[in-house]
């Protein structure tokens, strides 16, 4: 059992549908992405969690995910948007595709796409939009 594989089912799954994405690896400050990389890397923060109690020696736990991507801005906010749309889009059937799951060596059974939302990085500057997912990972473990 270990939740790191969260991470790493992420981090595969991203790069077989988008190899030139990369991850930002700073674990709480993603405000010191410099922006000359904001339209190649995203972030990964798996949050708080949940358990369920022992039945039949098997447990639950919910892990929260939150993904976050960004793109420079344009002359056409618009379409810079839309663009980045479609990037979170790509990455979002990746990781929650049940075939991707089932293929996964882990304890990982579903991953839920629970929320989605666009809003600019800094509500000071609306020249970076970013994508923020929200996802919930379900995990089954054996307690035995």
């Amino acid at each position: 059992m270990s939740w790191s594989q969260i991470r790493t089912y992420f981090n595969g799954e991203i790069a077989t549908a988008l190899p030139d994405m990369k991850e930002w690896r700073d674990a709480f400050n993603i405000e010191n992405v410099p922006r000359t990389l904001l339209d190649t890397y995203y972030h990964l923060s798996i949050n708080a969690g949940t358990s369920t109690s022992a039945q039949d020696a098997t447990v639950q736990d919910q892990m929260s995910v939150l993904l976050t991507v960004w793109r420079k801005g344009t002359s056409d906010m618009s379409l810079t948007q839309d663009e980045l749309w479609d990037i979170a889009y790509c990455i979002r059937q990746a990781v929650i595709n049940p075939r991707n799951v089932h293929i996964f060596d882990g304890d990982i059974l579903a991953v839920e796409n629970t929320q989605m939302r666009s809003e600019p990085i800094d509500l000071s500057n609306d020249n970076v939009v970013q994508i923020q997912l929200e996802f919930n990972v379900r995990m089954y473990f054996s307690v035995i």
